[in-house]
């Protein structure tokens, strides 16, 4: 499957797709779906909840995955805005492309595991934070409040966040 086309009016999806995938559209269900390198095209992608996992994640559009997460094995770029309950960022590649092109989110966790690449991000209103960046730089502006939790481990890495943080038997 090349492309998907999310027109639903009821029920959950479940798909898994090894090659890239094209995707779009809308579902009042849960998506579970787990694919190779994904495009999200400008239509956007939403559903309720569920969990989505892609090797690699272009946004050309908006990913709404409600109370859902997201985990990205690699890059991940684009000018579309990513909401979920969690995004879990893995592996090696840069997620954004510089400081003034970040990956845009509303999250309410971030979870950080990655093996390396750079990551500027843009958060809306605020969240929580924990993981290692794998020696890759960390850039985060947050419009809301992060909360640092567990352990937050940069290595030698550069760390900037702009906005308003907290710790919560965090370190750095």
């Amino acid at each position: 499957m090349n492309t998907l086309a999310l027109n639903k009016s009821g029920g959950d999806t479940f798909l898994s797709e090894a090659d890239a995938l094209n995707a779009q559209g809308t579902t009042p269900g849960n998506l579970t779906l787990d694919a190779g390198a994904m495009t999200v095209n400008a239509a956007g992608l939403s559903a309720a909840g569920g969990a989505l996992t892609a090797s690699a994640l272009t946004l050309n559009g908006a990913l709404n995955l409600g109370v859902g997460s997201v985990t990205v094995n690699g890059p991940a770029s684009g000018a579309g805005l990513l909401t979920a309950d969690t995004l879990n960022l893995n592996g090696g590649g840069n997620v954004g492309v510089n400081a003034g092109n970040r990956l845009n989110t509303v999250v309410n966790t971030l979870a950080l595991n990655k093996s390396g690449g750079d990551t500027f991000l843009s958060e809306a209103d605020g969240l929580s934070l924990s993981g290692v960046t794998g020696g890759g730089n960390f850039d985060l502006v947050d419009a809301g409040l992060t909360t640092l939790i567990g352990s937050v481990n940069a290595g030698r890495a550069a760390w900037r966040w702009a906005g308003r943080w907290t710790t919560r038997a965090a370190t750095r």
